[in-house]
């Protein structure tokens, strides 16, 4: 019996000393990184972009483009108590792509006080018959959505209503802020915006956002930006529509359809193609308009119409009667309201065309030299479409014609900098991308694409050289593998110990 027990000591310790020593599972995320504000999820697949439904309340981020075509997309978060995304997510700039869904509200179906910025949408399909359903989030609960870009390949197909070009439906202390949407929206029910679907209670506000949508079906509160305002308060400044409209029923406006009491909007436009717009009370800018309009516009050729609101006491200006002026609101930042927006470090004229957010103009890059594994090249940004300052700018790199995740630099200067990356493969081509933010406003520009690309020379040497981390990797296993013998030796020692005493024991009977 007490041999039993010794044994039984022995398969314990010998199980302990595997528990310290092996390398314990990695989280449940298959990305890189921990969750946290400073170190967030790494996401580089469609299917690891689904996985956060298994951690709601984490930090994530895109590292490239995802593509999702042929991945079943069900969305991420449901409604209910602890079901709602409630973490951040940065796409700093990536895009979502081919996402074709029959139950999904969006790329996020609820979000409760989240926030969700920098993602470029294209190419993606959500038809659902359920109330609410917008191309980046369905339903949001207080939080912030900043910086979305959906371009025109992005369809919305919702027969139950509540549909919006970026979010569904808004409830609590949301901010939206310089962000787009210029697909097309199906819909059969009420409450459709370009951007935003209905506010139902809080407090939304709505900035330098605009749409470009075709808006299509029979239903009542439409508007080229926001469906309607129902509960709690709207504020909406500096932005436009452009939209297309169809045949929408009751209380459509080239706006907001539903600007009821507690809604504000100031120093924005519509140029609004509403010829088959043929719904009653509707206006160039409002549907009903019982909110406060201050300092708007818009294009009455483009509307068909010269009232500003449909029904009630919103006022505005119009502009380009009897299509005298087409170019009121293109290529243009002197006209009202457009003489009161940012075109330094938010917007920038487009010839022939409505405005859109500034970017940057080009990367100056040096001719890179290179060696066996290194390459070092001058930069310097050349500016934006205005005169605002940059900050922020960051540099990544990968093999080129390669899936390889991409790895980024630190302490990247903001001007004129000499950099050398090293640490390379010899004989191997890299492909390097440079993006930096606008100063105070803190949102990624695009990467820069085919800037740049250089490759190492060939080694001098049959020696096989070794890249920095795979000397890191190497080291690591190494010093993993002596724990493991370590920890086998001093178990063996143990055990050895243990059956000498029950030896010693067993003589001395």
């Amino acid at each position: 019996m007490r041999r039993f027990s010794l044994l039984a000591l022995l398969t314990s310790a010998i199980l302990f000393a595997s528990f310290i020593i092996l390398p314990r599972s990695a989280l449940a995320f298959s990305g890189g990184g921990s969750g946290t504000v400073m170190d967030p999820y790494e996401i580089y697949t469609c299917d690891q972009l689904l996985e956060i439904n298994d951690n709601l309340t984490a930090n994530y981020e895109l590292e490239n483009d995802i593509d999702c075509t042929g991945v079943t997309y069900n969305g991420i978060g449901a409604s209910g108590p602890g079901l709602k995304f409630t973490g951040n997510f940065d796409g700093k700039l990536q895009t979502i792509s081919n996402i074709t869904s029959t139950t999904a509200l969006g790329v996020f179906n609820w979000t409760n006080g989240a926030t969700i910025e920098n993602i470029k949408l294209s190419a993606n399909s959500f038809d659902n018959a359920s109330f609410y359903i917008g191309s980046a989030v369905g339903s949001v609960d207080g939080g912030t959505i900043r910086n979305i870009r959906a371009d025109d390949s992005n369809s919305l197909t919702n027969s139950g209503g509540g549909t919006g070009g970026i979010v569904g439906y808004s409830v609590g202390t949301v901010d939206i802020d310089r962000t787009y949407y210029n697909g097309t929206i199906t819909y059969g029910g009420s409450y459709n915006g370009g951007v935003l679907g209905l506010v139902n209670g809080g407090a939304t506000t709505i900035d330098n956002s605009f749409s470009n949508a075709t808006l299509t079906g029979s239903a009542s509160y439409t508007g080229g930006l926001v469906g309607s305002v129902n509960g709690g308060t709207l504020s909406t400044t500096n932005s436009y529509a452009a939209v297309i409209f169809s045949y929408v029923h009751l209380y459509n406006g080239g706006l907001v359809g539903g600007l009821f009491n507690g809604g504000t909007v100031t120093n924005s436009f519509s140029a609004s193609d509403m010829t088959a717009a043929v719904g009653t009370n509707s206006g160039a800018m409002f549907g009903l308009g019982d909110g406060t309009s201050t300092n708007n516009s818009f294009d009455e050729y483009l509307a068909n119409r010269s009232n500003c609101t449909g029904n009630g006491t919103a006022a505005c200006t119009a502009e380009n009667t009897a299509n005298a002026e087409p170019n009121y609101f293109k290529n243009n930042n002197v006209n009202s309201p457009l003489d009161l927006w940012d075109f330094d470090l938010l917007w920038k004229k487009n010839a022939s065309d409505y405005p859109t957010f500034a970017t940057f103009g080009a990367v100056q890059i040096d001719t890179p030299e290179t060696t066996t594994n290194s390459i070092n090249f001058g930069y310097n940004f050349v500016g934006v479409s205005g005169s605002g300052p940059l900050s922020s700018p960051e540099i990544r790199y990968r093999k080129a014609n390669s899936s390889d995740q991409w790895i980024y630099l630190s302490n990247v200067e903001n001007t004129n900098y000499d950099l050398t990356i090293s640490g390379l493969s010899s004989a191997t081509t890299y492909e390097i991308q440079i993006r930096a933010a606008f100063d105070g406003v803190g949102e990624y520009t695009d990467w820069t694409d085919g800037q740049l690309s250089a490759t190492t020379l060939a080694a001098q040497s049959s020696v096989t050289e070794s890249t920095e981390s795979d000397t890191l990797a190497d080291t690591g296993m190494m010093i993993r593998e002596i724990a493991i013998i370590s920890g086998l030796i001093l178990v063996t020692s143990l055990a050895v110990l243990i059956i000498s005493k029950i030896n010693v024991n067993k003589t001395s009977r």
